[in-house]
């Protein structure tokens, strides 16, 4: 086949291709021709020297610990095709029949991009490291001080990873991911779910302008493994701020011992837990009003609260609110700071609703503790009393629920 899609066959025999026709070649079907003759056929040498290579080394060259269990050889290549895929689409020049105007260097800087985040993804970090460094090895290239920014047919500096930068063809650099990230502003008028902070992470997976639950899961992943609460940063020297990490700690604690204990079965199918659950404790916290939560002892009785509300709340056997029950117990026993107050924290009844002011229409929900169910009794009957000045007399009752039994209020 020559540049002007004319096909000569075995026989001789000519034909013209139109131009809404593409041929697909196998490898070995071009076995045994020329370098001139592949290059047509739009191949490159790139896929033989990094793939093969890079499979030993990982199957063969890392330790044993590297990888766990061993991935299955066609999950990488899938996702090389689809990233390819995804690089190349939007630089075809459509006006020119669908043509892929690109030199060999930035085809190669692209291949090095998507072959990078579909191999080095299944093995840890350190492993990582080292198929790094191999890789660099692989492209013979040079690299770059690491005051210059490197630009097609060259590596960034050594000093870093190149899973640490992106190459942008239409620039034909290769910039650091750290460089992308937008500068955090707090927006107090959103919701607690709606808010993320930009990281390397949030602007590499491309999630920094999405709003769901998913992302909120994912973010909170990645604080577990980082081991780091993003969301209080620095010493403030404020006693509660203090206990913020030992808050997260034992939070996911209860929700590990929960996942390993309270399994899903056909009468209790809906045990089924997932890390929105911590994460609705974390939210609800951050809804509470510093004023009326100023000592630890205050802001831990809401947090045993929180985590009886989301988890305990959801069991419908007695046996399981008890096993739920030793579980936190165990985890306040084995803290001293958590013992001291032990008594306070398990004082009967544990009440926090945000409905104290809502007859007030010009006052706020405050999240706040009620001593008794006399409280909330006399908050109904005001409800109710409302009601029926508006309304007219109705026959109203409330049922509500008692640890299995309930009183009537009409």
């Amino acid at each position: 086949m020559d540049d002007n899609k004319l096909l000569t066959l075995a026989n001789e025999e000519r034909i013209r291709l139109q131009d809404y026709c593409s041929l697909l070649f196998e490898v070995g079907d071009i076995k045994y021709a020329s370098p001139a003759t592949v290059s047509r056929y739009q191949l490159d040498l790139l896929y033989d020297r990094y793939t093969k290579n890079i499979l030993n080394f990982i199957y063969h060259g890392l330790t044993e610990t590297g990888q766990r269990p061993r991935m299955k050889t066609i999950v990488p290549f899938v996702q090389l095709t689809k990233l390819l895929d995804s690089l190349f689409l939007p630089l075809i020049n459509h006006e020119k029949k669908d043509q892929l105007e690109l030199s060999s260097d930035k085809i190669h800087a692209i291949f090095l991009q998507a072959f990078i985040w579909s191999f080095r993804v299944c093995l840890k970090q350190e492993d990582r490291i080292v198929l790094d460094i191999f890789i660099k090895y692989l492209s013979g290239l040079s690299t770059v001080s690491i005051d210059l920014k490197a630009k097609s047919g060259q590596l960034p500096n050594e000093k870093l990873l190149l899973f640490d930068y992106i190459f942008q063809p239409e620039l034909d650099q290769c910039i650091k991911w750290n460089d992308l990230i937008l500068k955090y502003e707090n927006d107090r008028s959103k919701r607690f779910t709606e808010l993320l902070v930009p990281t390397i992470n949030t602007i590499r997976l491309g999630i920094i302008k999405t709003k769901n639950n998913i992302d909120l899961e994912w973010l909170i992943k990645s604080m577990i493994i980082i081991h780091q609460p993003v969301l209080f940063v620095g010493n403030t020297g404020s006693k509660i701020q203090e206990i913020i990490p030992n808050i997260i700690k034992y939070t996911l604690q209860i929700y590990e011992d929960i996942l390993r204990l309270f399994l899903p079965t056909p009468t209790k199918f809906y045990y089924i837990f997932s890390l929105r659950d911590p994460s609705r404790i974390i939210q609800s916290l951050l809804q509470t009003a510093p004023e009326r939560f100023n000592t630890i002892k205050r802001f831990l009785r809401i947090w045993l609260h929180e985590c009886i509300r989301i988890f305990s709340d959801r069991f419908n056997d007695i046996k399981d609110n008890e096993l739920f029950n030793t579980i936190v117990q165990n985890i306040i026993d084995n803290n001293s700071l958590l013992k001291s107050h032990r008594n306070y924290l398990f004082r009967k009844p544990i009440l926090f609703p945000d409905y104290r002011t809502i007859l007030q229409n010009d006052e706020a929900k405050i999240y706040e503790a009620l001593q008794d169910y006399h409280a909330i009794k006399s908050i109904f009957d005001e409800i109710i009393l409302k009601y029926k000045d508006k309304y007219g007399y109705i026959d109203i009752v409330f049922p509500l629920l008692k640890e299995g039994s309930y009183a009537e209020m009409s």
